[in-house]
């Protein structure tokens, strides 16, 4: 398989390498939510990134571990908490999230955000995504009892949060937020068609 097929990969992790090929910072990148079948961070391996990742998830960290030993090569994914990254001030030049923040409560958004912001060299970009209230099933029959505003606690106690436009901008204190996208997909079901809406934020470390 061709790792770098541009099919097999997100178009927010497509866009993202256009941005920071353009920088002369090191080619240094943390995915943070690495783990799973597929990690993303072998798309940035193929192409000579000096890869890292973390995962809370145990489960997505022996996925990911399977990926590795399949394909022969070497991510550096290991056990983390995007609360509490584990690495240097001033470390690593770009770093990324997708499909990860949602499962957190918004106060928790904030603190990765700045723990992004810590790690992240000066002149460093990320890419953070948000879940948008907008989705069809952000409702409290769907997502659990409700806890704030767009904010969802389960049984399980994982959280769902949802944000509206321009809500995340906050978050991105001593960042240059230069780009948001605003993507709708809808997932066909046997019923009505799920709408599902995110933001994608590109920001860079001042």
């Amino acid at each position: 398989m061709n790792l770098i097929d541009e099919n097999l990969w997100p178009e927010c992790l497509l866009t993202f390498l256009k941005v920071i090929k353009k920088s002369d910072l090191d080619k240094s990148i943390l995915d943070c939510g690495a783990g799973g079948r597929r990690p993303p961070l072998a798309f940035f391996k193929q192409l000579n990134f000096e890869t890292y990742g973390i995962d809370i998830s145990q489960k997505s960290l022996e996925l990911a571990k399977r990926y590795e030993n399949d394909k022969n090569i070497i991510l550096n994914i290991q056990y983390g908490d995007m609360r509490d990254l584990p690495f240097d001030d001033s470390s690593i030049s770009f770093i990324y999230t997708q499909n990860s923040l949602c499962h957190i409560s918004k106060k928790d958004h904030s603190i990765v955000i700045n723990e992004i912001n810590r790690v992240l060299k000066v002149g460093g970009y990320c890419l953070v995504d948000f879940m948008s209230a907008e989705s069809s099933y952000c409702t409290e029959d769907q997502m659990g009892e409700i806890v704030g505003d767009n904010e969802y606690r389960m049984k399980d106690g994982d959280y769902h949060s949802f944000f509206v436009d321009n809500e995340p901008d906050n978050y991105f204190c001593n960042m240059n937020i230069f780009r948001v996208d605003k993507i709708i997909t809808y997932l066909k079901n046997e019923q009505d068609p799920v709408r599902h809406v995110r933001y994608y934020y590109y920001a860079q470390k001042r």
